[in-house]
């Protein structure tokens, strides 16, 4: 997948560079798994929605467009240490 963004995600990426958003998202999960299963699902989802492989980059003359990227969801393994972490 290749393609300038259209107006209003363009407008979303102006407005990203004026005011950058950082998120993260935080998830309790119950059971037994590894953290290579959890990589795994992730790449699953990751591999049926395309905006989830995509990066946006800008052309020579500073248009963006997203761009197929080979990188995977990054995951930080955290294990509790009790009920209040």
């Amino acid at each position: 997948m290749e393609r300038y963004l259209g107006a209003f995600e363009h407008w979303f990426w102006l407005w990203d560079q004026l005011h950058p958003l950082q998120f993260a998202i935080v998830a309790k999960l119950q059971g037994q798994f590894s953290p290579n299963q959890l990589a795994i699902a992730l790449r699953q989802v990751q591999h049926h929605h395309p905006l989830l492989q995509v990066c946006i980059v800008t052309d020579e003359i500073g248009r963006p467009k997203f761009v197929e990227i080979d990188g995977e969801i990054p995951v930080q393994w955290v294990s509790r240490i009790d009920d209040q972490h």
